[in-house]
């Protein structure tokens, strides 16, 4: 009898351990009713996201598009909401599951389709936090060139306009539709401006042109300011690039809101969250250019080249 008591308490006991284990995590987690959807979990930015996500849901479950059964699972899981992982993962997610709430991350903004049940983080850092954060890397600097492509970053460049007004920013934008054209645009900008930003645009600024702009700038003490941590290793002053880990993190916390609602009050969707960016630093440049980068800016950055 005594053993039989002692076996009731111990089961007793590890049910109560297990219920406040799983009252620690997150309700979205917990209930299972948020699953995430990677469009390949090879890729290691995907992956990347993916440990964001968990630190604001937990454990949850994970479907791979193109997996065997990958869509039968997702339909019978029925999940309240869908994190998905890439543009691949966001079109397969709106066709399978019609009305349900999708949290996208790992997707440019321009390539979401508007609709009622669809809000993430989009893998672009918002123009203003971009300023922002440059602001910061050379408080002195005023007179900014903009480097953009017409056909893909004209609002952006709007954005731009209007957040530097407000910042009391002298921006000159220059729209450039060819990479053969770059170098007479910024040859117009030199000597009107004390710096260059550059803004992703896969047509325009190639590698060749990259490297045109860099050599340009430095010749003609101009700081360069680039988007990606790469930009900023080879001499750019700095970059603000997409941080890949706090875009899931924060995706992850959309998503646990939602599911937390009641199943009639999960839409509308929350709007669009833009992430942060990661800042990245390269103090030999600056000290060509004789620029002293305040002591918050490098400690804001993520990467500091010395």
């Amino acid at each position: 009898m005594v053993a039989a008591l002692l076996e009731s308490e111990m089961s007793r006991v590890a049910l109560t351990a297990c219920l406040v284990s799983l009252a620690l995590l997150p309700d979205a987690a917990r209930a299972g009713s948020v699953v995430a959807l990677l469009s390949d979990p090879k890729v290691a930015q995907f992956q990347e996201a993916m440990e964001g996500a968990r630190e604001s849901l937990g454990a949850l479950s994970e479907i791979a598009v193109g997996a065997k059964g990958w869509e039968a699972e997702l339909k019978q899981q029925a999940p309240a909401v869908v994190l998905v992982v890439g543009q691949k993962a966001l079109q397969v997610a709106r066709a399978s599951l019609p009305g349900t709430p999708i949290v996208y991350c790992m997707v440019f903004q321009k390539d979401v389709l508007v609709s009622p049940p669809v809000t993430g983080v989009p893998l672009e850092v918002s123009i203003g936090s971009q300023l922002a954060e440059l602001r910061r890397v050379a408080p002195a600097l005023r007179r900014i060139g903009l480097i953009y492509d017409p056909q893909t970053s004209s609002a952006q460049v709007e954005e731009a306009t209007k957040a530097a007004t407000v910042a009391g920013l002298t921006l000159r934008p220059k729209g450039v539709a060819d990479p053969r054209d770059v170098q007479a645009a910024v040859a117009e900008m030199a000597g009107q401006v004390e710096a260059l930003w550059l803004l992703p645009a896969p047509r325009l600024i190639t590698k060749e042109v990259f490297s045109y702009l860099l050599v340009f700038t430095l010749e003609h003490r101009i700081a360069l300011y680039g988007f990606l941590e790469s930009f900023t290793r080879a001499g750019a002053l700095a970059s603000v690039s997409a941080d890949y880990r706090e875009i899931g993190r924060r995706a992850g916390e959309l998503a646990a809101g939602i599911a937390a609602k009641p199943a009639e009050k999960r839409l509308p969707v929350p709007p669009v969250v833009f992430s942060q960016g990661a800042v990245t630093l390269n103090l030999k440049t600056a000290a060509r250019l004789g620029l002293q980068i305040p002591d918050e800016a490098v400690a804001r950055a993520r990467q500091v080249f010395r």
